[in-house]
């Protein structure tokens, strides 16, 4: 299916939720990024002095969801299912913009050696161990041929 015509379902939505977390107030991450809501960058010009009411935390979700698809439309050149695109969704959500892009899984994933991309995915989670859960997740949603064929490892 080409990527134009795949939206995020409402399962890789729910699944970068659980994954990210939602916190109505700003936070430092490992890394000392500044986040709030699901998981959402605080960048330069925005100020959340404020928590954030459960609906601008969606507000902020539903605007980098459509920022992440844009990137995930603009760096993957190939056909995806539908599994498949709500796993680099996610990972697009954890990594950021300018990483995903850079990524060695799409990289991977363009030249049409899923079996390498996929191993890549195993190598991110173990870099940051912390993430080892939600990146085995991924894959394994990335693999999947049916929505009902993930178990969400905690």
């Amino acid at each position: 299916m080409p990527l134009s015509a795949v939206y995020p379902s409402l399962y890789g939505l729910e699944f970068i939720k659980r994954y990210q977390g939602l916190s109505l107030e700003k936070y430092q991450d490992a890394a000392n990024l500044w986040l709030i809501g699901y998981g959402h960058l605080i960048r330069d010009r925005e100020y959340f002095d404020a928590p954030l009411t459960p609906q601008q935390a969606e507000a902020l979700f539903q605007a980098d969801v459509d920022y992440y698809q844009q990137v995930l439309r603009q760096c993957i050149r190939v056909p995806l299912t539908q599994n498949q695109f709500d796993a680099l969704l996610s990972l697009a959500f954890s990594l950021g913009p300018e990483a995903v892009q850079q990524s060695p899984i799409v990289y991977w994933i363009n030249h049409g050696d899923m079996n390498r991309a996929l191993a890549e995915w195993q190598r991110e989670g173990e870099r940051e161990s912390s993430l080892a859960g939600q990146r085995q997740a991924e894959s394994a949603l990335f693999q999947t041929g049916g929505l009902r064929d993930v178990t969400i490892i905690e």
